[in-house]
This record gives structure tokens, sequence and C-alpha cells, in this order.
């Protein structure tokens, strides 16, 4: 995680805030991801904790932050990856 712009969300350095383009182009510009580091039996690794939208509204999911953005941006009937039609 050191490797990683952005800022660290904890003094113990568990959690770090990132910019969401830095993992591709899913999410419109100025999201950020709360990033965690999980250990468990000598292994590591880094997860999602929360998505951060431009003016601060935090969601524990991509269900939620699809759901905000559909709604933001007025989308009715959104194609899923699948071909099926929300």
């Amino acid at each position: 995680m050191r490797e990683l712009g952005g800022q660290w969300g904890s003094r113990r350095k568990k959690r770090k805030i990132v910019d969401a383009n830095e993992f591709g182009d899913a999410l419109p510009v100025g999201w950020k991801l709360l990033l965690g580091l999980k250990r468990k039996e000598g292994r590591a690794w880094i997860y999602c904790r929360r998505f951060i939208s431009p003016t601060g509204q935090q969601f524990l999911s991509c269900k939620e932050v699809s759901s905000f953005l559909h709604s933001f941006f007025g989308f009715n009937n959104v194609r899923q990856p699948d071909g099926r039609g929300v």
C-alpha cells in the first residue's frame, strides 16, 4: 500500500484513501476508494472498505454506488454487462 498515492486514513497505516481512477475508469472522475489492509494466517491483502463520492458521501458496496449513479444521472433502462436491462 506504500506505493499507492493518496493519504493514509489511519495512524497504524491499515487504511488509505486513493483516487479510484488509479484502478481504471469505472467510476467518474473525483471518486475515491478507502482501501484496507487485512492480515490472516501470515497472508495480507488489500480490499475496498468504502467508495467516496466527490461530495464526500460514502458507500459500502458497488451496488450502492451503482444505484446512486443511476439516480444521479437519471438512467432508467441501463444495460447490464450480461445484456439484461435494469
